[in-house]
């Protein structure tokens, strides 16, 4: 029996030590390490996609500009509940990923009062397609936001994005259930008014604009703040969903993945954020 209780003590003891030696930090990371790893492929694209004016052949109708009412009490900080940013990959549909997918998710997730899913969420290609018509390039805003408000957008699990083609046309059944989707108005924003910006966000509209994406932006780092250009700059399209009075920023969502920046998010230095727009007029969706 004392043989038996020597020997169980033993493999207690040699338990303990293994726990001891995995739950020991020799190998973990320091607490100054920054734990987001960008994660991006080396040969990722970082495309972008964003062209002003129309390229549908139709007279857009006029729409009218926000107003600054100067009469909401704005807090320090604010970000908006947004979809998980997603990936457009190879084609240059970030205008149709900052409009539909992302400002459009949003809307019907707080119209609806549910959660976001593959029903829920909508596809780019609902309008990137319909635009392009099979030449892969660049959008407007206001052609996405033209399609969301006439037609609305079909979901991803019902029109899934596909990165390597821009010709397939919404069928019948789709163009059917996009209409549940279709957005009331859209609204002008003037982007060099700050204090206009943080008003939309506090009535629970962010804001979609286009800036001149660089180098800088491609390969942000912590704190995810961006600042200045570094090399050659394209347009590109984003939505702001939040800002931080400390940071002295806005809060984006892009679309190069969860592997991109803060988990597809980040930020931009307000004084940067002015200096750097591709088009100083931005655009809401109406609740």
């Amino acid at each position: 029996m004392k043989l038996l209780h020597l020997l169980t003590l033993g493999v207690l003891l040699f338990m303990l030590n293994a726990c001891r030696r995995e739950l020991s930090c020799e190998d973990c990371p320091s607490p100054q390490t920054n734990t987001i790893i960008d994660s991006l492929s080396a040969d990722y694209p970082f495309q972008n996609g964003y062209c002003a004016g129309s390229s549908l052949g139709i007279s857009i109708p006029f729409h009218d500009s926000v107003r600054y009412s100067g009469k909401d009490a704005l807090v320090d900080s604010l970000q908006l509940d947004m979809p998980v940013p997603g990936d457009q990959q190879t084609q240059g549909s970030c205008s149709a990923w900052a409009t539909v997918y992302a400002a459009g998710s949003y809307k019907a997730h707080i119209s609806g009062g549910k959660p976001y899913s593959d029903s829920s969420l909508l596809s780019p290609k609902f309008t990137y397609n319909q635009i392009t018509k099979g030449n892969c390039g660049c959008t407007s805003i206001t052609d996405n936001l033209y399609l969301l408000q006439t037609q609305g957008a079909s979901s991803l699990k019902d029109m899934p994005y596909n990165p390597n083609e821009c010709l397939l046309q919404p069928d019948s059944l789709q163009r059917k259930k996009a209409e549940p989707f279709k957005i009331k108005d859209w609204l002008i924003v003037d982007l060099t008014n700050l204090a206009l910006i943080k008003e939309q966000l506090s009535h629970k509209m962010p804001v979609i604009f286009s800036t001149n994406s660089d180098n800088g932006l491609c390969k942000l780092k912590a704190p995810f703040i961006w600042k200045q250009r570094t090399g050659d700059a394209k347009g590109h399209a984003l939505v702001i969903c939040g800002y931080d009075e400390k940071r002295k920023a806005f809060r984006v969502i892009n679309s190069w993945s969860i592997q991109w920046a803060d988990k597809g998010f980040a930020w931009i230095d307000y004084t940067f954020f002015v200096e750097n727009l591709k088009d100083p007029l931005g655009y809401v969706i109406t609740l």
